[in-house]
């Protein structure tokens, strides 16, 4: 039976979609190689960072696994460009979630997975620091030079679109932008399964289409 008026309506707005979503992701592609190709392409405050060496990176994280499942592309991308990242860690428990931190004696699980993922992002052990202290205190200075950065929030449509987010990243304001290769998102994920504690379904959907697996944006505080 030959296709009605709204059949074949239908089939041409699929077919546009296809060919929009193949666009945007040859787009993002290239994006994705060129930021790749031109080492670290971060910007402070408008100047250009093609290499960092020399340059001191302290990662601090809240508790195991956000060094891999959020700040990945920051720590690749500054070592590809030369940097020497630590990890600071304020805690091996969460205990406010059900399945995380030590809800099941696991802290030092999570300190041996923590240095195991840190390991295949290019940082030691000896440069990965754990702080079990209930309270944390500042004066609120930093040493002369020092600058923070702190990752950028985006809204749940833009978290869960992968490397889709690529050129929305790009064209938004940021102060540093880091973009993972292929290669290196898959190293990123290693590190992610080194926290076997913590991989229940939900983190294995979130390192397939997570944006932060492959694209930090971060704001200078």
């Amino acid at each position: 039976m030959a296709a009605g008026p709204r059949g074949w309506g239908l089939a041409a707005l699929a077919l546009l979609l296809a060919l929009l979503l193949g666009l945007l992701l040859g787009g993002a592609r290239r994006l994705r190689r060129r930021y790749a190709a031109d080492g670290a392409r971060a910007s402070l405050r408008g100047r250009a960072a093609a290499r960092a060496d020399g340059v001191r990176l302290l990662l601090v994280t809240a508790h195991p696994d956000d060094e891999a499942m959020f700040f990945a592309p920051t720590v690749l991308g500054l070592g590809r460009a030369g940097a020497r990242a630590a990890v600071l860690c304020c805690s091996a428990v969460l205990l406010c979630l059900l399945f995380s931190g030590n809800y099941y004696n696991q802290g030092e699980i999570r300190k041996k997975e923590l240095e195991q993922s840190c390991f295949l992002l290019g940082i030691p052990a000896s440069d990965v620091t754990v702080v079990d202290h209930r309270y944390l205190h500042s004066e609120r200075k930093l040493p002369e030079g020092c600058r923070v950065l702190v990752l950028e929030s985006v809204n749940l449509f833009r978290k869960y679109i992968s490397m889709l987010d690529v050129p929305i990243s790009c064209l938004l304001p940021r102060d540093a932008l880091f973009i993972l290769t292929e290669e290196e998102t898959e190293q990123a994920r290693r590190a992610m399964r080194c926290h076997r504690s913590q991989l229940l379904w939900f983190r294995h959907i979130y390192m397939l289409f997570s944006r932060y697996m492959v694209i930090n944006s971060l704001r200078l505080l």
